[in-house]
């Protein structure tokens, strides 16, 4: 079976970001929404503001200012794609192809929310 394609089709993606503070103590939080620069605003309108920040070369990272914005591998980013392991191992709905998840936002935001409580 190939990838659904039409209407049908229900792409959510889970925007991630860790907030690291100097003292090694830190937080994450989480949007779900499209792959679009609209979902990562409402992340970004939870977050405090930060003396830097660190993403890959995604286009809707434009909005981060230039001055605080490093692109590339390594620091936050390989923490960032740590979290998504461990997401993707304990949320059948992070994975693809999987049966065994409902298909709705909120009930994503909701099994993400648990998980995040679990890990805290």
């Amino acid at each position: 079976m190939g990838a659904r394609v039409g209407e049908k089709r229900n792409d959510l993606w889970v925007w991630t970001a860790v907030i690291e503070e100097r003292d090694g103590i830190g937080w994450m939080d989480f949007e779900v929404g499209g792959r679009d620069e609209a979902a990562l605003l409402r992340l970004l309108e939870r977050l405090p503001d930060a003396e830097s920040c660190s993403s890959n070369a995604y286009g809707a990272y434009g909005c981060l200012p230039v001055n605080k914005h490093r692109v590339g591998k390594g620091g936050a980013v390989n923490r960032n794609d740590g979290l998504h392991s461990v997401l993707s191992g304990k949320l059948n709905g992070l994975v693809r192809s999987a049966k065994g998840y409902s298909k709705t936002d909120g009930m994503l935001t909701l099994s993400i929310a648990l998980v995040w409580l679990m890990l805290g």
